[in-house]
């Protein structure tokens, strides 16, 4: 059950993809609920994503703010944590700066929202050619009925359209099910309490280059008490192609999390959020 009012932060992840930007900020901006912040964590980008965030700043509904940081290759796990610093909302939604969302996604999110609870949505994969269309039509497919869904992937441009179909909290059992058989925890589609993300002291920055920064995370907040519960036919987000970057884990990231399965890294991260909190503290005083 939900133990206080929720005041929503969407944290968008981006790096040098203004295009696919644009989409999830469009996607966010027909929202069913309206009172939410997005904060758009920036791992290193050009100016053009400054611009655009300049651009469509007074056209969208809701406000948006830009965090940056200087670009010294991936290091995702920084980023989210300096975005979910300066988050005014109790309860933080993850993104990933590639994606498309429905118009219920915040709702959906703030319905499932539960104490001592993570919240890890799914994706729908978008083919090559069809993400090309929808970038240059810039139409917003996460809004299509089921139907129009089904359409698409016999056509071969979405797949696992199933994940689209609505099961809701309500019918009995579905809440026990969602909390009993987890999710992987991707960290393109989450959300958290700040305060149950501030107890383990956000993301772990010695993660640095691809992989397993959200997985440390995720077993942190386990072994803090925390439940992963799943949102698997209730929070789905629509996945634009792109050319992948090296997804090959870092070695000395599979150590560390080895170390962290082994207990040997401690819950409360040494290099996590915390600074970057203490920093906006001395900014506010100047």
């Amino acid at each position: 059950m939900k133990t206080e009012k929720i005041s929503p932060s969407v944290v968008v992840t981006t790096y040098n993809s203004p295009g696919f930007l644009e989409m999830i900020l469009l996607s966010l901006d027909l929202q069913t609920c309206k009172k939410f912040e997005v904060i758009v964590a920036d791992d290193g980008s050009t100016q053009d994503t400054k611009h655009l965030i300049d651009k469509l700043r007074n056209t969208l509904s809701y406000p948006i703010q830009h965090v940056w940081q200087e670009n010294k290759g991936f290091r995702a796990a920084k980023v989210r944590n300096k975005g979910a610093s300066i988050a005014k909302g109790n309860y933080i939604i993850f993104l990933d700066g590639d994606c498309m969302v429905r118009k219920t996604f915040v709702e959906r999110h703030i319905n499932l929202a539960e104490s001592k609870c993570m919240v890890v949505g799914k994706r729908i994969l978008m083919a090559e050619k069809f993400s090309r269309e929808v970038l240059q039509s810039k139409t917003i497919i996460s809004n299509w009925s089921l139907w129009r869904l089904v359409v698409a992937q016999f056509r071969g441009q979405i797949n696992k359209c199933f994940r689209s179909i609505y099961i809701s909290n309500k019918i009995p059992g579905t809440n026990f099910i969602r909390k009993h058989f987890p999710s992987n925890t991707p960290s393109f589609n989450f959300a958290i309490w700040k305060k149950d993300l501030l107890s383990v002291n956000g993301f772990d920055e010695k993660f640095e280059g691809w992989g397993q920064e959200d997985d440390d995370l995720v077993y942190r907040l386990k072994r803090n008490g925390i439940i992963n519960k799943s949102a698997l036919c209730a929070i789905q987000v629509f996945h634009l192609w792109h050319k992948q970057a090296d997804t090959a884990k870092d070695s000395k990231n599979n150590i560390r999390f080895q170390n962290t399965l082994n207990h040997k890294n401690p819950i409360f991260a040494k290099h996590g959020i915390k600074q970057h909190l203490d920093n906006n503290n001395k900014t506010t005083k100047k």
